[in-house]
C-alpha cells in the first residue's frame, strides 16, 4: 500500500523586509579605511564588499557615507551590521532621515529594472 501523508519541509523565513536590487557605488565607512563598494541594495540596508583586514563585527554599529549615482551630495546613514561573510558585510540601516530616505527611494526606483538580486 503507498504512503500519501504529507511530509512538512521546514523552509527558512525570509528575513528581507525590503526587495534587494544588484548595484554598485561606492561608500565610506568611518573607522574603516578607504572607500568600498556596495553591491546590493534596498530601502532597508546594504551589502558591502571588504577584504577580509578590516575588523568590523556582527552587532557593529557603523556610519556610512554613500555616493548615490542619482544625488549631486552624498548620504550619511547610521547602520548595524547584520551579516558578514569572506565577501564582506550585510548593513541594516537604523537611522534615515526623510531626505535620505528619499535619496534611496529614488536611486531604487531609477534602477529598479535591475531586479531581482541573488
Amino acid at each position: 500500500m503507498s504512503d500519501f501523508s504529507r511530509q512538512v519541509v521546514p523552509v527558512e523565513k525570509e528575513r528581507r523586509d525590503n526587495p534587494r536590487l544588484d548595484f554598485n557605488c561606492p561608500v565610506i565607512i568611518n573607522g574603516v579605511r578607504g572607500v568600498h563598494t556596495i553591491t546590493d541594495m534596498s530601502l532597508g540596508g546594504v551589502f558591502i564588499e571588504l577584504s577580509p583586514g578590516p575588523t568590523v563585527k556582527i552587532g557593529q554599529k557603523l556610519h556610512l557615507v554613500i555616493k548615490l549615482p542619482t544625488e549631486k551630495h552624498s548620504i550619511h546613514i547610521r547602520s548595524k551590521v547584520v551579516f558578514q561573510n569572506s565577501k564582506g558585510i550585510g548593513c541594516h540601516f537604523l537611522e534615515t532621515t526623510a531626505n535620505d530616505l528619499a535619496s534611496l527611494r529614488t536611486c531604487f526606483d531609477e534602477y529598479r529594472h535591475m531586479l531581482p538580486a541573488r
